[in-house]
């Protein structure tokens, strides 16, 4: 059995992101089914630049109240969605109840709030802290062999001086293995000062700073990875999350048909669409109207971003 789909948009925040619901109704002969489904409008919340806007203004945060979605819940979504991708999302009856008449404006106001919270101090503090704590840790410099030496050393020294006192708790037949013991580590002690040691060699020292240089070029190239994929700026970030979305909606055949299995489960009838991504699913079920608006929305902030705005 095939079915048609036909567009009515609830708009929502979802972390961060405005999200774009669809309500969209599948026509069966016996009646009408409704079902909900989310539209990602990908990454209209993630960071720009830290030029203009330094607070959110009224206009922005009063779509939120509009909406019923609580402030910090609000940037705690454009936060989560900017950094981890998250698909998550508030979801308010105010949402819900939109008009469509008045959704296109509704995404304005919430991209308009995305990108001035993105663009705030409180924003620029929290992505350095963060980008700082991903930072790749440098590989330990190596010690000396007179400092591994002298390391050694003081810790079979302490060790013979806890077993001795550990030993004087113990009857005089039980003590002869606490000697035995201290004995061992005693030759241990004089075999660190003995220049023919091999653990404390020069080939020994050598190998362990060629070691070190290689992990120092490892690092180099991770700190290398880590500065391309979390810059100081958050620009490139958002950059690549808009350019994602442009392209994964860029060809969506909204004509496509679907059905009902066995399972009550909606399947493409091509088997080419059903193996699609999730989110080029979402942009067919959103509908031509929500997706090409969120794309021209998109591509408009695209623009201004690698334009430095």
């Amino acid at each position: 059995m095939n079915y048609k789909t036909e567009d009515r948009h609830h708009l929502d925040l979802s972390n961060g992101r405005p999200y774009i619901f669809l309500e969209f109704i599948i026509h069966e002969k016996k009646g009408v089914l409704m079902k909900r489904i989310m539209l990602l409008l990908l990454t209209m919340t993630a960071a720009m630049s830290f030029l203009a806007y330094r607070t959110i203004g009224d206009t922005s945060t009063g779509i939120l109240k509009q909406l019923g979605i609580n402030t910090d819940d609000a940037k705690e979504c454009v936060w989560s969605n900017v950094i981890r991708a998250s698909f998550s999302h508030p979801t308010t009856n105010e949402m819900k109840a939109l008009a469509s008449g008045d959704r296109p404006a509704v995404v304005q106001q919430l991209v308009s709030y995305a990108q001035q919270y993105v663009r705030s101090e409180e924003f620029n503090k929290k992505y350095l802290e963060h980008r700082l704590g991903l930072k790749p840790e440098p590989p330990e410099k190596p010690k000396s062999m007179d400092e591994l030496r002298q390391e050694q050393k003081a810790q079979l020294q302490h060790s013979i001086e806890e077993m001795e006192k550990a030993k004087k708790s113990f009857a005089a037949e039980q003590q002869k293995q606490f000697d035995d013991n201290i004995h061992q580590m005693q030759e241990q002690l004089a075999a660190i000062d003995d220049p023919q040691n091999p653990m404390f060699s020069k080939e020994m020292e050598s190998y362990s700073k060629q070691s070190y240089d290689t992990q120092m070029k490892e690092h180099e190239t991770k700190v290398s990875e880590w500065q391309n994929e979390w810059p100081e700026n958050p620009a490139p970030v958002i950059i690549r999350s808009l350019q994602k979305f442009l392209d994964i909606s860029e060809d969506i055949d909204y004509r496509a048909e679907v059905f009902k299995n066995e399972y009550g489960k909606l399947l493409f009838s091509k088997t080419v669409y059903e193996n699609k991504s999730a989110e080029w699913k979402l942009c067919y079920r959103a509908g031509k109207v929500t997706v090409e608006t969120a794309r021209a929305a998109a591509s408009k902030w695209l623009d201004e971003l690698k334009r430095g705005k």
